[in-house]
């Protein structure tokens, strides 16, 4: 049925308005706007840049990419991505616009989520989560998998839930294609799905189960060849680097707030807010809010549970983004509570100001340099047109991905080159992995004339009075930290060449 019905009855025409589904396209229509409209405001970071030059060659270039040890991920958002790229382009807004559409697509998903487990009210509360969530949001506007692995992850849900209402050869497929689809977006869609077998399993006949799920297995094991690779390449080996306790805390601050560190952080007092609201449908004695709370915070509990044992064992996989999964079936369990009778009125009260939490965030990110992410756009303007060959320091020297982006002519200095110029770039946030405790010396004849600090980022500048030959190993003696690697810009005429294209 649609939003709105007309009836012809003796004679008269009567439109009915169905509220809720309006309400649920304005939900949709919310998530758009905050999703799109400020899609470019920032620059591709490091796992961005990443995906913006796996866009730039040849499809096999970029099946060949999956495999390298910078990535971690099974490849079916890159399957996506590059022709997409190819239609809607390369920029900021065009390869993020992808993911912005997983965002929006999640809404609906989430919709139907809570209005199978309780009714259309709860739906629309968990839509509403959905829609102005900031860690929603900086998903969908990321050009990563991560928005596409919670928009499966949703719809692998939703299929299960409705197995739990009817075991249906349509709901199990849906459920086994949806998950396996999930598994092939993001590794951690495992987790999830192990509590959800493990459910349906108890629930239902075992050789359907065990059909949907040997389906899943078959993908599992045609993508381990993949994960192993990455494994033993160390795509992950940089995990350890952060203490786990830093990182543990991350996952609760990131699913409320969006940002690892926010400006007022308000996390513990919306956690406590969830943790009353569920504890409220728990204690209620009314069936099915009640059943829907344990059905999300059980595969929620799965979700995050299984990685931080395998922490436990010496497997520390545990990083805020990889729990994605686990965010939408704790949002049903806090948004039952508008379903139980007696406290629905301070169940909308409380989404009310969940939302209202979410929507202070959302705004404080838009407008707070500090809280987005790192700006490399902005280093090539800082740095100015080279008039003159120049050697590029940075450090760590993996930064050297989003700003050779924007910078198309870095390229690695092989070798002593005669230069005018020595910059340094030096990375400075909290998960640079490297702390930097000096400045770039290049020595004479170069001289500082410009330094620029930021709160992420430090460029210095050095000149020197004539042409001088310098080489990496000189250079590289001097550097802030041992992670710095030396680039080398030719002298460029003429106007810049734009963000990823050819070195002009």
């Amino acid at each position: 049925m649609g939003a709105v019905a007309v009836a012809v009855r003796e004679g008269r025409v009567r439109v009915r308005v169905d509220a809720v589904l309006v309400a649920l396209g304005v939900l949709v229509g919310l998530a758009a706007v905050l999703r799109f409209a400020t899609l470019s405001n920032q620059s591709f970071w490091i796992d961005e840049s990443l995906t913006a030059h796996r866009t730039t060659g040849s499809f096999y270039d970029m099946l060949a990419a999956v495999h390298r040890p910078a990535e971690a991920e099974p490849p079916l958002y890159f399957f996506l991505v590059w022709p997409w790229a190819r239609v809607f382009g390369r920029d900021e807004f065009g390869l993020r616009s992808l993911s912005a559409v997983f965002g929006v697509l999640t809404v609906p998903v989430a919709f139907a989520i809570g209005k199978t487990l309780v009714n259309r009210w709860v739906g629309l509360v968990v839509a509403a989560f959905v829609a102005v969530s900031p860690v929603m949001i900086w998903f969908s506007q990321e050009a990563r998998s991560y928005a596409l692995f919670i928009l499966l992850s949703a719809v692998s849900f939703l299929f299960f839930v409705r197995l739990l209402e009817s075991p249906r050869a349509f709901n199990y497929v849906g459920w086994s294609v949806a998950s396996s689809l999930a598994l092939v977006t993001h590794y951690f869609a495992l987790f999830p799905l192990i509590g959800e077998a493990a459910w349906v399993l108890w629930r239902w006949r075992l050789r359907e189960t065990l059909l949907a799920v040997g389906g899943i297995g078959v993908t599992g094991l045609a993508i381990s060849p993949i994960a192993l690779y990455q494994k033993r390449h160390g795509a992950t080996s940089w995990l350890p680097a952060t203490p786990f306790g830093r990182r543990l805390h991350w996952v609760g601050q990131e699913f409320v707030t969006g940002v690892e560190h926010p400006t007022h952080d308000l996390t513990l007092a919306v956690g406590i807010v969830c943790v009353c609201a569920v504890a409220l449908v728990i204690a209620s004695g009314r069936s099915r809010p009640r059943y829907a709370a344990t059905v999300g915070l059980a595969v929620a509990a799965v979700a995050i549970g299984i990685p931080l044992l395998g922490a436990a064992v010496g497997q520390d996989y545990v990083f805020d983004r990889y729990f994605l999964a686990a965010w939408i079936p704790l949002a049903v369990a806090v948004a039952s509570i508008v379903a139980v009778p007696r406290w629905s009125a301070a169940g909308f009260v409380v989404a009310a100001l969940i939302c209202g939490a979410f929507l202070y965030y959302d705004h404080a990110i838009a407008t707070t340099k500090r809280l987005q992410r790192d700006d490399w756009r902005h280093i090539p303007r800082v740095l100015g047109r080279p008039n003159q060959p120049r050697a590029v320091v940075i450090t760590p020297w993996w930064q050297e991905k989003p700003l050779s982006w924007y910078e198309p002519c870095l390229r690695k200095m092989p070798g002593p080159r005669v230069v005018g110029e020595v910059d340094s770039v030096v990375y400075l946030r909290s998960y640079s992995l490297v702390r930097i405790t000096r400045q770039l010396q290049p020595g004479p004849p170069f001289r500082m004339i410009r330094r620029s600090p930021s709160w992420w980022v430090t460029v210095t500048r050095f000149r020197a009075p004539r042409p001088t030959v310098v080489s990496p190993s000189a250079l590289l003696r001097s550097a802030p930290d041992p992670s710095a690697q030396v680039y080398f810009e030719p002298r460029r005429a003429g106007r810049a060449p734009p963000a990823g294209g050819p070195c002009g």
